[in-house]
């Protein structure tokens, strides 16, 4: 996702569509769907579009005839089935990837492919009951996807560590590991054992998991800039440039990642957007301005300690 700067920064995209609202297409995905709707409602041509974002966690549900819901779109009007917007997921994730694997092809001089010469593995999380699963296998098969499987989120994520040991840190034959996996809507474990020296894995337990995740903590930041700033600075900037409150929302998951190295003596900064500093900036001038911020300020000026030395 190298053409998006904060994909490319969390090494991950956003899960969000934008699609036109007459003819059904999909026009992006991921950051950049949402800073295009963003610019389009801070230019009033929203009324074009449907800006669906967040809407796996959707699959997650415990009622088997109410998979294929409509999921309601930003504009609070709008739906789409939520069969619809995993396979335009999917087949955007799968173009995407196409085109970045036949452009090194290009360059290598070898002959480009399509789906049907590739494998795909779709992660997805422990918890989910047979009903998702299915559903999202059916969702696979329509975006294109010849040749597929699906992978339990923690188990795959296993894979990537094995295939990212260093000389500090090496699983060998007979480990027995616990994986966690913290995702944006689940967080997820599996109890793995290595089996073989080719790192052969088995299960030792069914994976489990909770519903909760990365999106819950950035609900909660969102609710504590509402309890620290002014009122009216936020809501300036959430209806009047919703382009800069995602930039917000983006600096806040930036900083998130930023936590690898961190500990509780260290200071922890989340940048606030332009929009934000400009606005928090005037209002500081006018509180400069009331008598009461005066008559505080010459109160801290003419406090004295009494030196009872003397």
């Amino acid at each position: 996702w190298a053409d998006m700067h904060a994909a490319t920064e969390l090494n991950k995209n956003l899960a969000a569509l934008l699609i036109d609202k007459e003819t059904k297409e999909t026009i992006a995905m991921g950051f950049q769907a949402a800073e295009l709707y963003s610019r389009a409602q801070e230019k009033k041509e929203d009324e074009k579009y449907m800006f669906f974002t967040h809407f796996k966690p959707y699959l997650y549900s415990k009622d088997h005839l109410e998979k294929n819901i409509p999921v309601p779109a930003a504009d609070g009007i709008s739906t789409l089935p939520l069969a619809d917007l995993i396979t335009k997921s999917l087949q955007a994730v799968m173009d995407h990837s196409l085109n970045y694997i036949n452009s090194l092809n290009e360059l290598a001089g070898f002959d480009a492919i399509d789906s049907s010469k590739v494998f795909w593995v779709i992660s997805v999380p422990a918890i989910w009951d047979e009903m998702s699963k299915e559903m999202m296998k059916h969702c696979a098969k329509q975006s294109g996807m010849k040749h597929f499987e699906l992978g339990s989120e923690p188990v795959v994520s296993t894979f990537y560590v094995l295939n990212s040991q260093s000389n500090e840190f090496k699983l060998r034959e007979r480990d027995k590991v616990m994986i966690l996996d913290c995702g944006g809507g689940t967080i997820d474990a599996a109890c793995i054992e290595i089996d073989s020296a080719d790192y052969d894995l088995s299960e030792l337990h069914y994976g489990d998991g909770i519903r909760a995740g990365g999106l819950d903590v950035d609900k909660k930041f969102e609710t504590l800039l509402a309890q620290l700033l002014p009122t009216d600075v936020i809501n300036k900037v959430r209806e009047k440039k919703p382009a800069q409150w995602m930039r917000q929302r983006t600096e806040f998951v930036l900083a998130k990642f930023s936590l690898n190295s961190w500990n509780e003596e260290d200071s922890w900064n989340v940048s606030f957007c332009n929009a934000l500093s400009g606005l928090l900036s005037v209002h500081r001038k006018q509180d400069r301005k009331k008598g009461k911020y005066t008559e505080i300020k010459n109160a801290v000026q003419d406090f004295e300690i009494v030196d009872y030395s003397q």
